[in-house]
């Protein structure tokens, strides 16, 4: 049986749509250019928006930090990456949220785990105030060989009981 369009929406992800414009996947102003530009001229629904650790203005990406300096990119809390957005008037469909987030779930010193937590606020905020439905998280450290899964299950959905329109989604299982 076909889908209908009410079932199912084409999305594509901010990140790697940006190299159609030669932009970079943490360039957030030039991706979304090309947002826009593939919006007006495709037949995507909206976009998956990944929230990229290099916009961090406290600390630089705790992963694939090879690609980007992240001395030289421009930074963004969370509240200005929503007004850029909100400008744009386009559809988001989802947030995923920083890459980092496990690292910073997964660490040993208290003060990271708390980075993690308001990360995980921060993404279903957006989320929220954006019309996404879903939230994407990576929860765990895939680097670590062993994680409290259940305190990262614990964490996701204390904070995602505050927004209960969002769907919270764990991806990512341990790999390394």
């Amino acid at each position: 049986m076909p889908w209908s369009h009410k079932e199912v929406q084409i999305s594509v992800s901010s990140a790697p749509i940006a190299k159609l414009g030669n932009k970079r996947y943490y360039d957030l102003l030039g991706t979304l250019e090309v947002m826009k530009k593939v919006y007006r001229e495709s037949i995507v629904d909206g976009f998956e928006l990944q929230l990229q650790p290099e916009w961090d203005s406290e600390n630089p990406p705790l992963t694939d930090t090879q690609f980007a300096d992240w001395t030289k990119t421009p930074k963004f809390n969370i509240a200005e990456i929503l007004t850029v957005l909100e400008k744009q008037e386009l559809p988001i469909l989802s947030v995923h949220a920083s890459r980092d987030i496990g690292s910073y779930l997964c660490s040993n010193r208290e003060q990271e785990c708390e980075k993690g937590k308001r990360l995980i606020h921060d993404a279903l905020f957006l989320a929220d105030n954006l019309g996404a439905k879903i939230c994407v998280f990576h929860l765990w450290d895939t680097w670590k060989t062993r994680s409290d899964i259940h305190k990262l299950k614990k964490d996701l959905l204390n904070m995602a009981a505050q927004f209960a329109e969002i769907k919270a989604s764990a991806e990512n299982i341990p790999t390394h």
